[in-house]
């Protein structure tokens, strides 16, 4: 169910609690959560050989696996110029001094934004990681991003627009507090997606993209 703007103009909170019959949708904030990692092509999707009746898995798209890979390459252009110049500009050296930093930056921002999204009813949780490694191990690394999740914590599933053509899905908690699953750009596949994890999780959506 969508909610038009001039519903939320009106009745604020409120309207929330009521279109979705839910007291905590009213308490609960509605903007956007996620401030970094933004993309605009599909990230993640569910994926069918790693999840089952028992667990679901979001892994990262080849797409956006090939422009983790350009990005993390493309500080390291300015070395063509090493090749092909008998002179170096001094621009240049500089640019080349600090290419494999940024480029060890930008790898290490497309790893921690390349997390596996996993929610595993065997052991009751939802965590982030490799997929090859269990909660416990995952919670130690540098590139986790929050202590694993009980799945009876998790209310529901938030749907909203942040902008023009962006969207986000959270989950939210019990206790009002709300965690990003993902966002991106394709509202279609973004919601089929929200669908699928709310009945593994057997929680409602709160689809609150505005209308047109």
């Amino acid at each position: 169910m969508g909610l038009k703007e001039a519903d939320i103009q009106t009745g604020g909170k409120e309207k929330f609690a009521e279109v979705f019959e839910d007291p905590l949708a009213g308490k609960i904030g509605w903007d956007s959560i996620q401030k970094i990692c933004r993309a605009k092509l599909v990230s993640h999707r569910i994926c069918d050989k790693t999840s089952g009746p028992d667990r679901l898995v979001m892994v990262p798209t080849n797409i956006f696996k090939l422009f983790a890979v350009f990005l993390a390459v493309i500080p390291l252009f300015p070395y063509a110029i090493l090749f092909s110049k008998s002179e170096i500009p001094s621009g240049v050296l500089v640019m080349l001094i600090c290419a494999p930093f940024v480029s060890v930056f930008l790898a290490i921002i497309m790893k921690y934004c390349s997390l596996h999204r996993i929610w595993d009813h065997n052991v009751g949780l939802f965590w982030m990681g490799n997929g090859r490694i269990g909660p416990l191990e995952a919670s130690k690394s540098i590139f986790y991003r929050k202590e694993p999740l009980l799945l009876e914590q998790i209310h529901a599933l938030q749907f909203i627009q942040v902008s023009m053509q962006f969207y986000e899905l959270n989950m939210v908690l019990n206790n009002g507090d709300r965690v990003n699953i993902i966002d991106h750009d394709n509202r279609k596949i973004l919601h089929e997606d929200a669908v699928n994890i709310a009945k593994f999780l057997g929680v409602p959506v709160w689809d609150a993209v505005f209308s047109v």
